[in-house]
């Protein structure tokens, strides 16, 4: 559980830094108030993916943020096809390596 916990909060924190390099200054505001780094480490990983979908939405995140941070989440599952499909969106000009394929 506790790695687990450890694993979401450094893929909210690469997220995040990625993500203030391109915020204007209310959307810095907005995100400085933004509870989902708080409570992500405690949820389960399926109900992290609808949040992220929320925060690309509201205009924090890139939908290529988004999509990493999904596919990073989505390593640790058995959703063979949906971590095949977010990786062809990071990478379309790649073929899939068969590592990805067996997660």
């Amino acid at each position: 559980m506790q790695h687990n916990i450890d694993k979401s909060r450094d893929i909210w924190r690469e997220i995040s830094s990625r993500a203030e390099l391109a915020l204007s200054t209310n959307e810095r505001t907005m995100a400085e108030y933004d509870l989902t780094k708080t409570i992500i480490p405690y949820l389960d990983r399926h109900l992290v993916f609808p949040l992220l979908t929320h925060l690309h939405e509201s205009g924090l995140f890139t939908p290529e943020q988004v999509v990493a941070a999904q596919y990073e989440l989505a390593k640790g599952t058995n959703m063979v096809d949906y971590i095949v499909s977010l990786y062809e969106q990071l990478n379309p000009d790649s073929e899939i390596p068969e590592g990805v394929k067996t997660v």
